[in-house]
């Protein structure tokens, strides 16, 4: 028996379609986005082996206590417009991941989020608060962390580009 594509083919249309409004139903006109605020007060960073601390207070975007689903979904949002998320503090956990991209001397950190079906996967770039040194201060690759920061951005090729800032990482061989 032959199964006909087009069912399959309008059921991932319809959930692409659902995925995809979300982000956008934050740029409508009459959307109401929580105004950016100026990021509240940072953690020093460590100096001479000083311990670094977390942002004060609760994180205006808090992903650990959301669904995957929303999640992931609030990540590409703040991927696609880093500039309307710029300033606020954010929590979220995911898998450890880090590279030395060929060319560059900078090594860069992230925390991957997965959706609910665990089949898309985005990562957020972080720079870590205080001076840790790779690979010492860092879990392995694949590691379940918590990171905490204020999302900010670099320019890279004419482009924006979301990263978490001051970043305090929790993960097992630190709590």
């Amino acid at each position: 028996m032959k199964h006909h594509p087009l069912p399959l083919a309008i059921g991932l249309a319809v959930a692409g379609g659902i995925l995809l409004a979300l982000p956008l139903a934050t740029r409508h006109p009459r959307a109401t986005r929580p105004s950016i605020a100026a990021p509240g007060p940072a953690a020093v960073a460590a100096t001479g082996g000083a311990e670094a601390s977390a942002p004060a207070g609760k994180p205006e975007i808090d992903l650990t206590h959301s669904n995957r689903t929303m999640a992931y979904s609030l990540l590409i949002d703040i991927l696609l417009d880093p500039l309307a998320y710029r300033g606020r503090t954010i929590r979220m956990a995911g898998l450890y991941a880090t590279a030395a991209p060929e060319g560059e001397t900078k090594r860069r950190h992230a925390c991957f989020i997965s959706d609910a079906g665990a089949c898309c996967a985005q990562g957020l770039e972080f720079a870590p608060l205080g001076r840790l040194v790779h690979p010492d201060d860092f879990p392995p690759p694949g590691s379940r962390i918590q990171v905490e920061g204020i999302l900010d951005t670099y320019e890279e090729d004419g482009r924006p580009y979301a990263y978490v800032r001051d970043a305090v990482i929790t993960h097992p061989s630190t709590r």
